[in-house]
């Protein structure tokens, strides 16, 4: 004979369990992930490596004249390949504040958009490959 109770109080509790992991599961998808931290030698490197262009006056961002279209979402930098359009302008309208403010952005996220668009441009060069 089927004992209902029995079976009814099991079946509530998988289903509560079920609701319990599909809601942890959609709530888990909507989370944003958390920021990437970079080391404090690879900020340096970045910042040293943006000052040092400032300094000789081969920074890519603030000699560009250019007026990329406003609407593009990416822009090709000879030698550098595509980077983010609008984190690229903010840079180039930041001008002599623009290392201070990649490095800021790099602090918060290593991966964002500002960060990336940075080390793209002011990537250090190996050892080998500086000019003394």
């Amino acid at each position: 004979m089927f004992s209902g109770g029995l079976n009814l109080g099991a079946a509530r509790a998988g289903v509560m369990l079920a609701t319990t992991l599909l809601a942890a599961g959609l709530i888990g998808c909507d989370a944003k992930p958390k920021p990437v931290r970079a080391s404090a030698e690879q900020l340096r490197a970045v910042h040293g490596s943006c000052v040092e262009a400032m300094i000789r006056s081969t920074c890519m961002a603030s000699n560009d004249k250019s007026n990329s279209a406003p609407q593009a979402e990416t822009v090709l930098i000879a030698g550098v390949g595509r980077v983010d359009a609008k984190a690229y302008r903010q840079l180039r309208e930041a001008g002599d504040d623009m290392c201070r403010q990649v490095q800021v952005a790099c602090e918060a996220d290593w991966d964002g958009n500002a960060c990336r668009t940075g080390r793209a441009l002011w990537s250090p060069a190996p050892a080998a490959a500086r000019t003394p």
